[in-house]
């Protein structure tokens, strides 16, 4: 923010309060529902008022919070003779477009026994972006809440952090007595295709591609370190997929460039290796192989479509769509839909888009916040700007903990938890209240 532009501001904010009718917007003490132009309601008790504005204690359920509003933000205030024992159950100063619990699945009043049955839950993004531990974390409390025997992951993905892919893995194994499965009708790679290719069920319909999952690309110059790396990452997943009964030539072709994949065409699926067979033909006359088959060369890494994953053995089948991979699950009730996954990961999402909005603003917060500081003459000129950045550090700040996508973000922008917290320090140090 130049000079210029700032005191253009200050000027239009001062010329909006002259013009503002002189008004005490709530006692000391008061309980009050405080409704903003933007939408937003709040309830807590006024600290402090002025015709500036009102501070309150916010209630955020068992939690207080001090905020203050600006005059103009403000569309009404309504005296409440209430308390926050009194509150109503929603939590006050949020509204459906800033729930950050909204994604988390509701109980039931009264649970009763298991009813069994499945549920379809969409996922789609980058691992380590929209699609992380917690997602999975989430659906499993919810299938568990809902007796849910078997969950369905309808995934689409380019791939994403390795790091995010071991914790997911991790997650997927605390699932519990959960039958997982997973099915693909658009793209698994990278880190998508080794996660459904350690799933004990994993399913594809027509279009769908999969593989291309080479790990590590570091700058250029370090091809052995690339090359170890790889090598202990391809081993691990390797054991992934041999424990859910696949062929672990298929991982290391997907993801070391340098390995072939073979195929013999006599069986069903067809049997694969690493190494040439025997009576293959000439390299020089691919026509000459007999019943064996090239599936992946040395200057590739192995990516494939849904007809020779089926053909090769990577995936237990073709489904036409998610729901009939429910028959393949051995499941007791399987005409039983057990929670909406859709409508889950519908409220999931939205909460995610939600809560990054924030933590993207936060990120900005900080760079700005220094040139603010530089420029300012004084600090009370700036108070409610400071004040609005420190609620959204101290809201990240409570994110963090909550949410691995908005931790890795915040990883991803070069940042730490420990800098929003000092930002919210000094600020609070310069408005004086701590």
């Amino acid at each position: 923010m130049t000079r210029e532009p700032l005191v253009r501001w200050f000027l239009i904010a001062a010329i909006a309060l002259v013009a503002l009718p002189g008004r005490a917007l709530g006692a000391v003490g008061d309980f009050v529902d405080l409704y903003l132009h933007d939408g937003r309601h709040f309830f807590g008790q006024v600290t402090a008022e002025s015709e500036d504005g009102i501070s309150l204690e916010v209630y955020h359920g068992e939690i207080r919070m001090p905020m203050t509003f600006g005059a103009r933000e403000i569309e009404k205030i309504v005296r409440q003779e209430r308390t926050p024992d009194d509150a109503p159950a929603a939590a006050p100063g949020r509204d459906d477009d800033d729930d950050d619990d909204d994604d988390e699945p509701t109980r039931r009043d009264a649970p009763g026994p298991a009813e069994g049955g499945y549920a379809i839950v969409p996922i789609e993004g980058a691992f380590g972006e929209e699609v992380t531990a917690g997602f999975f974390e989430r659906a499993f409390r919810q299938a568990e809440r809902d007796g849910a025997e078997g969950v369905i992951f309808h995934l689409n993905s380019p791939g994403g952090l390795v790091s995010e892919l071991d914790r997911i893995r991790e997650a997927l194994d605390e699932g519990g007595a959960l039958t997982i499965a997973f099915y693909v009708d658009e793209e698994a790679f990278s880190a998508a295709a080794l996660l459904c290719m350690s799933s004990d069920h994993f399913f594809v319909g027509p279009g769908a591609r999969i593989g291309a999952a080479t790990a590590f690309h570091i700058e250029a110059g370090h091809a052995q370190v690339n090359a170890k790396f790889n090598a202990a990452f391809a081993a691990t997943w390797r054991a992934h997929a041999q424990r859910a009964g696949r062929e672990p030539a298929i991982v290391d072709a997907m993801i070391d460039m340098k390995k072939e994949l073979w195929a013999d065409t006599r069986t069903e699926p067809w049997t694969v290796s690493a190494e040439r067979p025997a009576g293959a033909g000439d390299d020089d006359d691919p026509d000459d192989d007999g019943p064996f088959r090239l599936i992946d060369d040395a200057e590739h890494v192995l990516a494939l479509d849904h007809i020779q994953a089926i053909n090769i053995g990577a995936v237990d089948g073709e489904e036409r769509a998610a729901r009939g991979v429910v028959e393949h699950l051995d499941l007791a009730s399987p005409e039983r839909e057990a929670f909406d996954g859709a409508r889950f990961s519908e409220r999931y999402f939205r909460t995610y888009r939600n809560n990054m909005e924030k933590a993207e603003r936060a990120v900005r917060d900080v760079k700005e916040v220094a040139n603010m500081l530089d420029q300012a003459q004084n600090v009370t000129e700036l108070k409610n700007q400071l004040r609005a950045i420190m609620s959204n550090a101290n809201r990240v700040v409570s994110l963090y903990d909550r949410y691995d996508y908005i931790r890795n973000y915040i990883h991803a922008q070069g940042h730490t938890k420990a800098q929003f917290e000092d930002l919210v320090r000094t600020i609070r140090r310069l408005l004086g209240r701590g």
